[in-house]
């Protein structure tokens, strides 16, 4: 389970950054019952090419150390529910898991 803030935080900087790691992102968006997320692709992309790219993303997520993108009342609705901290947490959790696991949790 994630918090609202953490996984809004994650929405913003995975966003962000995963459009400099990889070509043909349409969106990376929270599912509404915050377990996941939202992946869109343009494109015909390899599975172990997407997963190399978002795990490059979420290290530097796990080790942010300047201020969220967007987070301004101008920028984002809800701007009030960020949480950089739980973000870094979460990615760096996610990242482990896929270092001691494998990407492809259906292998």
């Amino acid at each position: 389970f994630m918090t609202t803030g953490t996984v809004h935080t994650l929405e913003h900087l995975v966003a962000e950054y995963i459009r400099d790691e990889m070509n043909g992102v349409i969106d990376f968006s929270p599912m509404g019952c915050r377990t996941g997320f939202y992946f869109t692709l343009f494109g015909d992309h390899d599975e172990a090419y997407i997963a190399e790219h978002l795990v490059n993303v979420l290290r530097k997520v796990a080790v942010w150390d300047k201020p969220v993108p967007a987070t301004t009342e101008k920028e984002c609705g809800n701007y009030k529910d960020h949480d950089l901290e739980g973000a870094k947490k979460m990615a760096a959790r996610w990242v482990e898991g896929i270092e001691k696991n494998g990407w492809n949790c259906y292998k």
